[in-house]
């Protein structure tokens, strides 16, 4: 008697392609200033892991007023394991803020050695509206136009010492995702000395600290 083959099923497990893509995404995002001082100079970075790294200055938010936009890019999907990384620092009369979640302050402690110039433009600034206020009035409009550029160069210097150290210590995680896509996320600087990251995908929040320069 001839024996049966026998009969034998193959399971692919193989994941179809579309289970392992990857997508990349850009977003906008602008600065809101809902603190209820001017703000002369402020500074934005982002860095998306390794891959991506953008940043931005700009020069005078009044109380309520909404920065131009910066494009950043992202990656999202299933097998991701990038993370988006923010810091924001700017310049208000005397003070210099900066977000603060997890020790930023060791860089803001060291400006006067990696950053001479731009410590030394806080100072002048700082003392400019000093002098005013014991004159009992505020600044000339001159002069207002000279710390608001004083305070921009001093801001983009800074924001380019955290864009070349690979570092993301003291970056606050705020993680973009597929809907927020091709939309715009405001970082609103709040008057009660905390930052919110607002994007459709969810809100998240970080406290902020500040040096007095005069």
């Amino acid at each position: 008697m001839s024996e049966q083959p026998i009969s034998s099923t193959t399971t692919n497990t193989a994941q179809p392609s579309w289970f392992w893509e990857t997508h990349h995404r850009t977003a906008k995002v602008v600065v809101r200033n809902n603190t209820n001082e001017t703000i002369l100079g402020v500074g934005l970075v982002h860095k998306y892991s390794n891959d991506y790294n953008e940043h931005k200055t700009w020069a005078k938010l009044a109380p309520g007023e909404v920065s131009s936009p910066l494009e950043v890019n992202y990656t999202t999907g299933d097998f991701t394991t990038g993370r988006d990384w923010w810091a924001v620092e700017w310049a208000a009369g005397k003070w210099f803020y900066y977000s603060d979640p997890a020790n930023l302050r060791s860089l803001v402690d060291q400006l006067e050695k990696i950053a001479p110039d731009a410590a030394a433009t806080l100072v002048g600034i700082a003392i400019a509206y000093a002098n005013a206020q014991q004159k009992g009035g505020g600044l000339s409009e001159d002069q207002l136009e000279q710390v608001v550029k004083s305070a921009e160069d001093a801001t983009r210097a800074i924001v380019q010492i955290m864009t070349n150290d690979e570092s993301t210590k003291g970056f606050k995680q705020h993680i973009l995702r597929d809907e927020d896509s091709d939309r715009v996320t405001e970082v609103v600087l709040n008057s009660d000395y905390t930052i919110t990251f607002v994007s459709r995908s969810g809100d998240s929040r970080t406290k902020v600290s500040w040096r007095e320069y005069a």
